[in-house]
This record gives structure tokens, sequence and C-alpha cells, in this order.
């Protein structure tokens, strides 16, 4: 299985409790999406969680998809990345 990919460690890493207000918007196969409000900065954004460890490799191809589309008005800016460590923490 493959890790978190080091393609992407020069993003920002965000601690999920700065993250305020989390409402589920929709899921698909390979995760949930859900919109939160910033703590730190009151903006509005978008977290995808994975379902699973098997979704890793998808998620590095569509952030470097991302990447690569960064700062076209049409795609959605990827601010970074955030981690569960407590399999308790339910958004």
């Amino acid at each position: 299985m493959e890790t978190f990919s080091a393609r992407v460690t020069n993003y920002e890493m965000h601690n999920y409790i700065d993250f305020d207000k989390i409402i589920e918007i929709n899921s698909g196969g390979s995760g949930v999406i859900y919109k939160y409000e910033c703590k730190c900065c009151k903006i509005t954004k978008s977290l995808k969680r994975l379902r699973d460890g098997t979704q890793i490799q998808n998620f590095n191809s569509e952030v470097e998809i991302l990447r690569i589309a960064q700062g076209h008005p049409n795609i959605i800016t990827f601010y970074g990345v955030t981690k569960v460590r407590n399999a308790d923490i339910k958004f």
C-alpha cells in the first residue's frame, strides 16, 4: 500500500482542531466531502476524508492534478492536508 506521497510535502499541514462548523456535503467512492469554517481565518473551505488507506494513490494523483492547475479560476485551490491520529474522532 502506498503511503502519503512525498510529492505533496511542500503543502501546509493543517490541524483538524482548527476546523469549525463541519457539515457533510457529499460522499463518493473515494471518501466523504465536508465543508467547514477555518477558525483562524473564518474562510469556508472543503475537506475530503478518505474512506480508507486504499485511496491514497488516487488522492496523490488528484493532488498532482490540482497542483498543475493551481491558479486557474475554475479549479479549487489545494491548501494542504490534515491527519486524524485518533480513530475516535468523527466529523
